[in-house]
């Protein structure tokens, strides 16, 4: 349909498109979307449908205006906290929380936090995220205390050099790594020092660590994390956060059709089962003695020819792998295998599932993914709480006082001026936790 007047056309003179113009045509080709065309093919888009000329700097303004009007602005979304429904899930996780942040590629910078655990299977299993204005001792102070009141304290709670620390970080006796890192310490001398002076022992050894950490390797987990949210980081941060949710939404729906899939005899998670299976091939070669009927301590002589002590009542070996990973080592099967071969055996230790901890149990794993992960609505279906409307309209109202509102251009992120598009695709539904 030709829309040009006979004004305009008798004149010569060329119609300019409003910044409204544009955005009302990002809505009409783009409902909800906030991965939109960039600013060269808006302009063609708009000279296209209804037959009006506007700027670079009006279709890139209007792209982020569009987004702002889904999602709301940019300011708005400093200092939110999002939870998953963690209150239940969390109970069938090992009690370890991995916290990190990585900086933001928006145009007011900022740093987006992550605190996660890890499922039984060895999955992400997300608790918390938000996004800060950087990492200062105020954003913390903040984003642990608001982390408490969903998840209260508990007390069980790339190169050469690199390599070798990550190797020695990861020993489970205090004998073998003293060895271990002795070497460290005459090879990289300069790293020791670091090490010794910045970083206590305690906080990256295994075998010093004074809690439960498992088998978790919570360095490797945040760089996966920051890895599967790279061109996420690039979104305004409504959008960001929406892209985030969504892949949360995901893990959770697969992951819990994984946890109903087994078969009703399978106690416990895949990782475990089939891990114990290949230890059982060993542990039934090994030669046992026996210690002390009553207390369930035996003598275990190792592939390698260590003799390792076991005591099942304790859940420990001197390998120190049944006592940080909590299922049995090598050592400790074959020892529970000497005893389920005895008559009149003691009744605390039935079968192996009884030598591993709760949190490896497959009904555990299903309940951490119990709940379900809902779309988040527009934000005029929002629900604000009083008090923090009247905090929004007081910080209205100063803003006015000091010299008039900003520009409206301001109030929203900025993208990549060529466009989103060729960054990932794009999120079309916006999830809730």
């Amino acid at each position: 349909m030709h829309s040009c007047s006979r004004t305009t056309l008798s004149t010569g003179l060329k119609r300019k498109g409003t910044p409204r113009l544009v955005s009302s045509v990002l809505h009409e080709d783009y409902p909800g979307k906030f991965v939109t065309p960039a600013p060269k093919e808006i302009i063609c888009l708009v000279q296209g449908k209804v037959g009006v000329h506007v700027s670079y700097s009006t279709a890139f303004r209007e792209k982020r205006l569009a987004v702002s009007d889904v999602r709301g602005c940019l300011e708005e979304s400093y200092g939110i906290f999002i939870f998953v429904h963690v209150k239940e899930g969390f109970q069938a996780m090992r009690k370890v929380i991995i916290v990190d942040s990585t900086f933001l590629k928006t145009k007011y910078g900022g740093a987006l936090v992550f605190a996660t655990a890890q499922d039984p299977a060895h999955h992400h299993y997300p608790i918390a995220f938000a996004v800060i204005d950087g990492e200062k001792e105020d954003s913390w102070t903040w984003f642990f205390n608001t982390l408490k009141t969903i998840i209260p304290d508990s007390k069980e709670l790339r190169d050469e050099v690199a390599a070798k620390f990550r190797e020695i970080a990861v020993i489970y006796t205090v004998a073998e790594f003293e060895v271990q890192y002795q070497d460290f310490r005459m090879s990289y001398p300069k790293a020791a020092a670091y090490l010794d002076e910045f970083a206590e022992v305690k906080k990256w050894a295994k075998c010093y660590f004074p809690g439960l950490k498992y088998n978790i390797d919570t360095s490797n987990v945040l760089e996966s994390m920051n890895a599967v949210f790279k061109d996420a980081r690039k979104y305004a941060l409504l959008p960001m956060i929406d892209a985030i949710v969504k892949k949360f939404a995901e893990w959770f729906n697969k992951h819990r059709k994984e946890a109903v899939a087994g078969t009703y005899t399978q106690k416990l998670v895949p990782f475990v089962e089939n891990l114990i299976h290949k230890r059982c091939e060993v542990a039934c070669k090994l030669p046992v003695t026996e210690l002390n009927t009553f207390q369930l301590e035996y003598i275990v002589i190792g592939r390698d020819g260590k003799t390792c002590v076991v005591d099942l009542r304790h859940k420990s070996c001197s390998c120190r792998y049944f006592d940080l990973d909590k299922y049995p080592c090598v050592h400790a099967i074959a020892a529970a295998m000497n005893l389920l071969q005895q008559e009149g055996r003691t009744a605390e230790v039935s079968d192996l599932y009884d030598l591993c901890t709760k949190y490896y149990l497959v009904e555990l794993w299903i309940l951490g993914y119990v709940r379900r992960i809902y779309l988040v609505p527009h934000k005029s279906e929002w629900t604000v709480p009083t008090d923090e409307q009247e905090f929004q309209e007081q910080g209205d109202m100063s803003s006015q006082d000091e010299g008039g509102s900003e520009d409206e251009s301001d109030c929203v992120g900025s993208q990549d001026e060529g466009g989103s598009e060729d960054e990932g695709d794009g999120v079309d539904s916006q999830d809730e936790h």
